[in-house]
């Protein structure tokens, strides 16, 4: 999914970008409901590679960075869920580098 902007998505009073969970995560006692982004800085790019291509690994790294998730959660995005993670992180990525509007 290619994300062109994050205006489509609200704002929690912490200013994060808050992204609903079409299938929402149950674990044991917790429940992930919906993913809020903050935007990158530096530190969270800063093992990065800088060429043409992106692991995606590196990317699902960069969303657990940048939502304040666990491994556990993001491995367990259905894959509409984890099609929206990617183009959201790919969205951050690209701006960061220069490539974005």
């Amino acid at each position: 999914m290619k994300i062109e902007s994050m205006e489509g998505y609200d704002r929690d009073d912490d200013g994060r970008w808050v992204m609903p969970l079409r299938n929402p995560i149950v674990m044991k006692s917790v429940s992930v409901q919906d993913l809020r982004w903050r935007e990158p800085i530096a530190r969270d790019l800063r093992k990065l590679r800088v060429d043409e291509s992106v692991a995606f690994d590196t990317i699902l790294s960069l969303a657990e960075k940048l939502t304040g998730q666990t491994p556990m959660v993001i491995d367990m995005l259905s894959g509409s869920d984890l099609g929206e993670v990617v183009g959201i992180a790919t969205f951050f990525l690209d701006n960061a580098m220069g490539d974005g509007d």
